[in-house]
């Protein structure tokens, strides 16, 4: 497991705040990210204004997860696991 203390210095008397360059690209630490942040609140996926017309959609790959939004015939805009995607996971 990897020590997340060692990863920051945060010291504002002296003028330092620095992040260790592998907490950017470390695949346990975005594990860690996602169950903590991303799994727990809501996320920005995209605006209305992608999606104009009835049949337009648009997708994303958000905290590691395909999903797909797009907006119906009635004008409504639905949000969608794209499971297609994640089958072999």
């Amino acid at each position: 497991m990897v020590n997340l203390q060692n990863l920051i210095i945060d010291r504002p008397q002296e003028g330092k705040f620095k992040v260790h360059r592998s907490s950017m690209t470390s695949k346990e630490i975005f594990e860690l990210e996602r169950e903590r942040i991303f799994d727990r609140c809501w996320l920005y996926l995209g605006h209305e204004s992608e999606v104009e017309n009835s049949g337009d959609y648009r997708r994303r790959v958000v905290a590691g997860r395909p999903i797909f939004f797009s907006r119906d015939e009635d004008g409504h805009i639905g949000v969608f696991l794209n499971t297609a995607h994640t089958a072999g996971r």
